[in-house]
This record gives structure tokens, C-alpha cells and sequence, in this order.
């Protein structure tokens, strides 16, 4: 199979599980949000913020290093995993500490505080299970991350059902979500186990200092995004009321759940650029076409919450929460953004030019406090959705400066061209073509776009039939 085919094909396995974990995780969401009302749902997502916003100091940059180096090195993989699960335990029992000082240091309320406690124990429990499907991922292994994903997911959803049947307090639901991150974290250690026989945690000082100075860069990175993704709802929760941060979080959980996609994406294509590091234009062809590939995906979706938001936010959240449409569709050239700039960022960890990263982060992260502290108490959420899509804005722009002279020439801006004038065919056609029967009008939408994309040659019809039947091949050879 073709490199860009095997990628695609790993791809689309590990999204099938990250979709039916994330697609989940955004149903429970808007049960939360419609059961529970949008001033407990407002603190909800507050304490979620919160947590998920200090999870990347228990990940560390840890999951990406063990993905690439283990890529390069299988045969001592395990040593590898055994001294780097070390550094993961400081690693958590520091994000622990640092949430619960925060928490005390702005004092939220009882509820926030015992709604933090059940989302710290989630956010710990996941970083172990991520730990454990990024060593899966570097061996090429994505069935065992998708039946891991598949069983815990499931009993988070089958409790959860259950819960919302009898109306238990929503405490209560967010020590279920716990208990089901727990006892995924249980499920993976015994596949691990499985593979790898027996394993020990090693105390390598060396080993610890030299990943945690490769980490920096990326970890560094890792919190700036996190703070600019996460202080808008800690910042609405100090200007506004708790109404605002339940309307914002509306919107802006349907752009989170996104951002599994280039995550996913990143995840499978790290083992390929890695091996094509001496091979220049290999690695220029990959990349230009992992680009493209993120593009053609992010654009329908970027179009649809644009021109859709207020039928999407009624549909999902119910007529409570239709102010959060506004938010909807300025957060949406987010989607596209974010899409494209992952896979620049993925291509300078691969080089060791994480640094730069950690460069893009702290200036997005710098302008994103800034706008927010300045725009909040005029604009409320809309402030904060606008600073969203700036900030990814200023992301994208930075990345490709630092990646444009070796890999994105002239030939690839005419195709971000392109793809801008499909974005404005859809938007209007969407527009002025407004069928009470969406999910017609979003098929004859999507037939028109493959159309586009045909004729402005950014996708060949023979590649169309080489890719699916290669996918075929992969997944009976998996079988």
C-alpha cells in the first residue's frame, strides 16, 4: 500500500474510535446541558475547564515523544515505556496539586470544588489511558486502542443512561464519568500487560532529565494552548455569570469535540514522518498532501457551522440556548485553522523544532488573554468566540512562516485559494437553498462539494478509487 494510503487507513481506524468516544462524551454534554439547566451546566463546564486545562501538565509531551521515539527504535520499546511511566506518575501527582492550589486560590463555590475533585480523577485516569494507547500507536497496534476505547466509552454511556433515567444530581454524573476513566485505565494496563508480559516502573535519572528537557518544548506548548483554550470560560466565570459560561460552553464544546480530528491525524502520521526524515522529498510530498487532506475535511464543517449555528444550537441544545449561535458561527473559522496548522506543528516535533511551537503557543496564548480580559466585559461570550478564532488565526500564520521555504510553495497557497472560493460557493448555496429538511440539503451539499473538488483538481477521481480500495485491503488484512 502507498505510504499516504496506509496514513489515511490508520487514520480512518482510529477515528472510528475517537468518534464514538468524542461524539459520546458531546451527547452526554448536551444532556447535561438540557436535563440540568444552563446555570448548573455553566458550572459543569467550569470545573471541566479547570482540569482539562492542567491535563496537558500530566501529559507533558510525554505521549508524543514515546510515540516517535518507540516508532524508531521497537526492539527496546518497552525499556523505553518502563522508565518514561516514572515520569508520567510525577507528572500527574503534580497536575493534582496544581488544580486543587488554583481551586482554593479563587475560591469556588462547594459544588465547583467536589465537581473538580470527580474531574481531576477523570483527567488523570485518561492521561494514563493515553499513555498506554500512544505505545499501541507507535507499534502499528490501533485495534487495541479502539477495543480499549470501545469498553470504557461504553460503560461511561450505559451509567450515564442510567443515571439520567432515575435523575440523580449532577455530582453524581461526574463520578460516573470518574469511575468509567478508571476502569478503562484498568482495562488497558491488562492489554499492555498482554503484549508486553509484565513491565516495572524504572527510576532512570538520566533517562528522566534528558526526556523531560526534550519535553519542554512541547509540553510549554502544550500549556500555552491549553490556557488560551480554557481561560475564556475561567474568565466569564469572573466578569459574567455562570448563565454566559453555560451559553459560551454551548458553542464552544461543539468546536472542542473537533479537535480530536487533527489530533487523531497527527497521532498516525508521526510514524511516517519520522522515517522519511532523510528523505526530503518524501517528506515534502507527505506533508503537502496531509495538509490538503486536513483542508478538504475542515471546510464542510468549518461552512456548516457558519451558515447553520442557530438551527445546530436548537436542535442540539434546545431553544434555551439559541444566544450561543452567534458564538457558533464566529468560533467556526477555528475548525479550519486548527485543521490545517497540525500538521506543520507535527512536522517540526518530528524535526526537533518543537521550540517553535512553544514560540507560536505563547504569542496565541499571549493575545488570547489579552482579548479576553479586554473584550469580556464588553462583549460578553462573543468576546471570547472572537479571540478564538484569532487566536487559531495566529497559530496557522506562524507555523507555516516557519515551514512554507522547505515544503509549502506557491503551488500549495493556490490550493488554500481554492479551496476559499469553494468555502464562499457552499456558504451561498447553503444560504439562499434553505430546505426544513436538512439532512437533504447537507447531502445534496455534500455531492456538491466532491463536484468542487473535482473540478478545481484538488482531488482526482482515480485517487477517490485508489484510496477506498485501499482501505478495503487494510482493513481485510487487519481482519
Amino acid at each position: 500500500m502507498k505510504d499516504s494510503q496506509s496514513v489515511l487507513a490508520n487514520f480512518i481506524i482510529k477515528i472510528g474510535s475517537d468518534l464514538y468516544s468524542r461524539i459520546g462524551m458531546l451527547i452526554l454534554i448536551i444532556l447535561i446541558a438540557r436535563i440540568y439547566g444552563v446555570e448548573l451546566f455553566g458550572s459543569y463546564a467550569l470545573a471541566f475547564a479547570l482540569a482539562n486545562m492542567l491535563y496537558i501538565v500530566s501529559e507533558l509531551g510525554l505521549h508524543v515523544l514515546l510515540i516517535r521515539d518507540a516508532a524508531k527504535d521497537v526492539k527496546n520499546s518497552k525499556q523505553y515505556l518502563e522508565k518514561l511511566i516514572f515520569v508520567k506518575i510525577i507528572a500527574c501527582f503534580s497536575t493534582v496539586f496544581i488544580v486543587f492550589a488554583i481551586a482554593c486560590i479563587l475560591s469556588y463555590s462547594e459544588l465547583i470544588f467536589q465537581l473538580l475533585v470527580a474531574s481531576t480523577i477523570w483527567m488523570v485516569s485518561n492521561s494514563f489511558i493515553d499513555l498506554i494507547n500512544s505505545y499501541f500507536t507507535a507499534l502499528d497496534k490501533l485495534k487495541y486502542v479502539l477495543f480499549n476505547t470501545l469498553i470504557y466509552r461504553s460503560l461511561l454511556y450505559v451509567f450515564a443512561a442510567l443515571a439520567f433515567l432515575i435523575k440523580v444530581p449532577l455530582l453524581t454524573i461526574c463520578w460516573l464519568q470518574a469511575a468509567s476513566s478508571l476502569i478503562g485505565f484498568i482495562i488497558g494496563t491488562l492489554m499492555l500487560t498482554s503484549q508486553i508480559g509484565f513491565f516495572r516502573i524504572v527510576v532512570d535519572k538520566t533517562f528522566i532529565f534528558e526526556k523531560l528537557k526534550a519535553a519542554m518544548p512541547i509540553a510549554m506548548s502544550g500549556v500555552m494552548i491549553s490556557i488560551y483554550l480554557r481561560i475564556d470560560t475561567l474568565l466569564l466565570s469572573k466578569f459574567t455569570d455562570e448563565s454566559q459560561v453555560g451559553l459560551y460552553n454551548a458553542a464552544f464544546k461543539l468546536y472542542e469535540t473537533l479537535i480530536f480530528v487533527p489530533t487523531v491525524f497527527q497521532t498516525v502520521i508521526v510514524p511516517k514522518l519520522v522515517i522519511y526524515l532523510n528523505d526530503n522529498k518524501k517528506l515534502s510530498h507527505t506533508t503537502v498532501k496531509a495538509s490538503s487532506f486536513m483542508m478538504m475535511i475542515s471546510l464542510p464543517i468549518c461552512v456548516v457551522m457558519m451558515v447553520e449555528s442557530e438551527w445546530i444550537i436548537e436542535l442540539l441544545y434546545g431553544v434555551n440556548y439559541l444566544n450561543a449561535s452567534t458564538a457558533m458561527a464566529v468560533i467556526s473559522p477555528a475548525v479550519f485553522c486548527l485543521f490545517l496548522y497540525s500538521v506543520p506543528a507535527i512536522l517540526l516535533i518530528t524535526q526537533n523544532r518543537q521550540s517553535i511551537n512553544a514560540f507560536a503557543s505563547f504569542w496565541a496564548m499571549i493575545i488570547n488573554v489579552g482579548g479576553n480580559y479586554l473584550l469580556i466585559p464588553s462583549f460578553g461570550f462573543i468576546g471570547s468566540a472572537v479571540m478564538v478564532s484569532l487566536t487559531q488565526l495566529i497559530m496557522l500564520l506562524i507555523l507555516i512562516h516557519n515551514c512554507k521555504s522547505s515544503f509549502y510553495n506557491y503551488d500549495f497557497f493556490i490550493v488554500i485559494f481554492k479551496f476559499i472560493i469553494i468555502a464562499s460557493s457552499l456558504s451561498l448555496f447553503l444560504f439562499y437553498f434553505d430546505l426544513s429538511f436538512k439532512i437533504f440539503e447537507f447531502i445534496l451539499t455534500g455531492i456538491i462539494y466532491i463536484i468542487l473538488l473535482v473540478i478545481f483538481k484538488i482531488i482526482l477521481i482515480s485517487e477517490l478509487k485508489e484510496y477506498v480500495k485501499s482501505i478495503q485491503n487494510y482493513i481485510k488484512s487487519e481482519n
